[in-house]
């Protein structure tokens, strides 16, 4: 293995750890990854000790979060939304990016995740920033795509209470600003010739 091969998997291992960690049902899963987390640093610090591991300056470099969502209709143009649990709100599907995926493997894998069906992607609509969110510590981009339904079937997630296809005039508590990520889908749609 060599030493780019090697870097991917402890930033991958990293990765799903930190992610792990932060959404564990319970304190000794939480554990658990806090102990995969320290072999990776242990990891980290031998090979940066022996030369080995270069420290790129863009290693410690923060940016933005970077997420996915997917807008989903049903014949009747109604959009598949999710009622979150945390917040007891209906949001479009999506979620933060696995860094080890691609965008378009991130919102393909939440929508199954989210929803249990299989899609296809057929554009991007949108790149969404939140630049000094009233809700985050952080900035984060949003990556709109919208997708069709190809197969599998209606489920709901871990982290969600229900799951359904929604008239937007219908829906009085959305999370944060996803309204406006829908708005947005809308005025993207009414462009498309022909629109799929």
């Amino acid at each position: 293995m060599n030493l780019a091969e090697f870097s991917s998997l402890l930033e991958e291992l990293r990765a799903s750890a930190q992610t792990g960690r932060n959404y564990a049902g319970n304190k000794y899963d939480q554990e658990r990854y806090e102990g995969i987390l320290e072999i990776v640093g242990k990891l980290y610090g031998q090979r940066i000790e022996k030369g080995k591991l270069p420290m790129l300056d863009n290693w410690g470099y923060v940016t933005p979060k970077v997420g996915v969502n997917a807008i989903l209709e049903n014949d009747q143009g109604e959009i598949l939304l999710e009622k979150r649990k945390d917040d007891k709100c209906w949001c479009i599907i999506g979620g933060w990016c696995e860094t080890h995926l691609t965008p378009e493997e991130n919102i393909i894998r939440e929508i199954k995740e989210e929803t249990g069906y299989h899609a296809k992607i057929l554009g991007i609509v949108k790149v969404m920033p939140r630049v000094k969110h009233r809700y985050y510590p952080y900035s984060s981009y949003h990556i709109l795509y919208h997708c069709r339904i190809i197969g599998g079937e209606m489920k709901i997630s871990h982290e969600s209470e229900d799951v359904a296809f929604w008239n937007v005039d219908d829906v009085v508590n959305w999370h944060l600003d996803h309204k406006d990520w829908v708005m947005d889908f809308l005025k993207y749609k009414n462009t498309q010739s022909p629109f799929e």
